[in-house]
């Protein structure tokens, strides 16, 4: 049995419920930048949620051999208790779990699909980093900036406010009300 080394803490990796087979291929080829970016970290436990795309085969059996735990699941109940759980989430693109994340108040990593049409989930992602409240990557980054992103100075999204999300909805449909 490996000695953790005194390490805690789990790092997420998630897709969601989608299929985004060069994220998890990437990180199970690349297992050992991902596992000792894991240990740099500080952390013995991994666990890889891996939607639609297949098992991540060789992190699963390579982690012993550096001192951690790698659990890996298709699907999960309860997202948002594992998300808490987590002490680093590294996420695809996807708003939901950019969102969920970072309400947790969790350090976040997001990978861009960039297989995807007209590429969204690359603005968003550009647009949450560039106010500093992630850090993204392209999947070919992914591993190295899981072991050198500075992830210190990230700032927390800000509280969600109804009341002004209501008054710049109406705003932009056009309703111009002082009582809004």
């Amino acid at each position: 049995m490996s000695d953790d080394g005194g390490r805690v803490g789990t790092c997420l990796v998630t897709v969601g419920t989608t299929q985004f087979d060069a994220l998890i291929d990437t990180l199970d080829r690349e297992y050992d930048g991902v596992l000792k970016a894991v240990v740099k970290r500080g952390m013995s436990r991994l666990h890889v949620q891996y939607g639609k795309s297949a098992p991540p085969c060789q992190l699963q059996e390579q982690g012993r051999h550096y001192g951690v735990t790698v659990v890996a699941d298709a699907f999960v109940e309860k997202f948002n208790e594992v998300i808490a759980a987590s002490d680093l989430v590294v996420s695809h693109a996807g708003a939901g779990s950019i969102i969920e994340s970072l309400r947790a108040g969790k350090p976040l990593i997001v990978v861009v699909n960039d297989t995807l049409m007209d590429n969204h989930q690359l603005e968003l992602a550009e647009n949450l980093a560039d106010q500093g409240h992630l850090i993204w990557a392209p999947v070919t980054g992914v591993v190295d900036a899981l072991a050198n992103a500075n992830l210190d100075d990230l700032r927390p999204l800000p509280a969600a406010n109804s009341r002004q999300l209501w008054r710049d909805i109406s705003h932009d449909l056009g309703f111009h009300s002082s009582s809004i």
